[in-house]
């Protein structure tokens, strides 16, 4: 019962509606390279790690804190009602769950830009770096137009990467190892990820897209300035 809102590329359909025109017996398209690159992320990891090192996070419920540029050696807790404001990439050498109702915003003095908030543990990709957003969480930037919250799991074991539970609202979602699963009623800016499963009534409203968003210590996702590609002239 899905329904199609332009062209529809396919091997075959049997109850899907298409508004524009079919492309049945369509080939998958080759893979494509994901818009952030393991050397991007490598960037906003030490964009973190010059802000210092703490151990394993947790906000009390209702609680409210700043936090960022900073490594997190461990798990990385929002707990019920709780709400973060960062101000710098956050690397999590951990899990990270903002639990119902939590809430992760970016700081108002990153102005235009968003930030990021990273779950990777090199050495143990397959069983740890996993987000969870769990019921009515919300990441999202400040405000200003092009100000995101993106999350990045380098997650690739069996389990979902990154879960986003009933009613939660975030900017961007990256997962290129693992699974994106979206639940019910969730509105998203965009997700990318390995593998993506869409739950009944999960919207994902593309607004401006990681070629667009600008981020704090870093480029945009698919743009990253060159040296000498310019020139001046009078």
């Amino acid at each position: 019962d899905c329904t199609i809102s332009g062209d529809a590329y396919f091997q075959m359909s049997s109850t899907c509606a298409v508004s524009g025109i079919q492309y049945p017996n369509t080939p998958p398209p080759s893979p494509q390279p994901f818009p952030i690159s393991n050397a991007q992320i490598t960037d906003w990891e030490s964009a973190a790690t010059a802000g210092g090192t703490i151990g394993a996070y947790s906000l009390d419920s209702g609680a409210t804190s700043t936090l960022g540029p900073v490594v997190v050696n461990g798990n990385f807790t929002l707990n019920n009602n709780s709400m973060l404001k960062i101000k710098g990439p956050i690397w999590v050498k951990g899990d990270v769950l903002l639990d119902n109702g939590s809430k992760i915003l970016v700081d108002s003095s990153l102005g235009n830009n968003g930030t990021v908030l990273i779950a990777d543990k090199p050495d143990s990709t397959t069983t740890t770096g996993k987000i969870t957003l769990n019921n009515n969480a919300v990441g999202a930037g400040n405000g200003q137009p092009n100000s995101a919250m993106l999350f990045i799991s380098t997650y690739a074991g069996v389990d979902d990467a990154v879960f986003i539970g009933n009613n939660t609202s975030s900017s961007i979602v990256f997962a290129p190892y693992g699974t994106i699963n979206v639940d019910n009623n969730v509105d998203l800016w965009e997700l990318t990820g390995y593998r993506i499963k869409l739950n009944n009534n999960a919207v994902v409203n593309y607004k401006s897209g990681l070629q667009n968003a600008t981020f704090s210590n870093g480029p945009g996702g698919s743009w990253i300035f060159q040296a000498g590609s310019y020139a001046i002239t009078y």
